[in-house]
């Protein structure tokens, strides 16, 4: 398959590159190095100036730039130039004709996103267009994302929750049926009043030469009684990839005082926000402290990614 504006390889972390060839198109050095140590190519390319294949695939997945309609990006909308490139979704199916595509974005580029199905539908694409919750496929974080469907044979249906979502009003709350969400605690294997790292903090079993990743267990962080008020008892806030991305805000975090002041909020290294995420704690993640938040904060949680695959019939 081939995955636009691959990042870090949110779509195939969880795919064997043994049984599964994904070639990834990105323009961030740092996010392509990364995709590349997970086994998977990666071309560099601004697609914005990169011609579409004219080659026939199985799969299309994208997950074009959100800043023009995140909160970070000020929801310029159209008005952002990177907001085109949900164009290429569009694009790119003319030329390679998959049998399926998949796309997400954050949720307020949903009507960008209705506007690409009616395109694909002049192809005969039958498609969906909704929300879906991160913490309802398993990953640790309450994360909407707005998610594309297309199929040349069939019409796709999300897929079913393998967990409960969480209700912040009524957090005791859960969904019949399914396993309850994951707790930030329960993630990072964070016991008691200390979080302690996992014993193998270099995951990747490489030598350690990263001066955020230290060889010996230690306490990750001390949680005050607020923070042990919540990271017990529900999934992580959104993780982000800018603006102090090492610090978890806690959830009623309203820009009232600066992040790291916040009393309750909880500090992070890079790979334990990768596992909030949805990655494996080895994924090998490359490039400065600061780009690897950054890779993280762009990247469609995986498991997410493996449930639409699952559920479009990519796997």
């Amino acid at each position: 398959m081939i995955d636009l504006c691959c990042g870090a390889g949110g779509w195939s972390a969880l795919l064997d590159p043994r049984l599964h060839h994904v070639t990834g198109f990105d323009n961030n050095t740092d996010a392509r190095h990364t995709h590349q140590a997970s086994g998977h190519p990666a071309l560099h390319a601004d697609l914005a100036h990169y011609p579409p294949w004219n080659a026939k695939v199985d799969g299309l997945v994208a997950s074009p730039p959100c800043q023009g309609y995140s909160v970070a990006g000020l929801r310029a909308g159209r008005d952002d130039p990177r907001s085109g490139l949900v164009g290429l979704i569009s694009d790119w199916t003319f030329s390679t004709h998959p049998q399926w595509v998949l796309a997400e974005q954050v949720e307020d580029a949903l009507p960008a996103f209705r506007r690409e199905a009616a395109k694909l539908s002049l192809l005969d694409y039958k498609t969906w267009v909704g929300v879906l919750r991160s913490e309802q496929y398993g990953v640790p974080q309450t994360r909407t994302r707005a998610v594309l469907m297309a199929h040349k044979d069939v019409k796709p249906t999300p897929p079913p929750p393998t967990h409960s979502r969480y209700y912040p009003h009524t957090p005791t709350r859960m969904d019949e049926g399914v396993l309850p969400w994951v707790t930030l605690a329960q993630a990072l294997e964070w016991e008691g009043e200390v979080g302690w790292a996992r014993k193998n903090d270099r995951p990747d079993g490489h030598t350690h030469r990263q001066r955020d990743i230290q060889p010996v267990e230690r306490p990750a962080v001390t949680l005050t009684g607020k923070a042990r008020s919540w990271v017990h008892k529900r999934p992580s806030p959104t993780v982000v990839g800018s603006f102090q991305p090492q610090i978890i805000a806690k959830p009623d975090y309203r820009m009232t005082v600066r992040r790291q002041d916040q009393e309750g909020s909880v500090q992070v290294e890079p790979w334990q926000a990768g596992i909030l995420q949805g990655f494996p704690p080895t994924y090998p993640w490359q490039g400065s402290r600061t780009s690897k938040f950054q890779q993280i904060g762009n990247a469609i949680p995986p498991p997410l990614a493996m449930a639409l695959l699952k559920q479009i019939g990519a796997l």
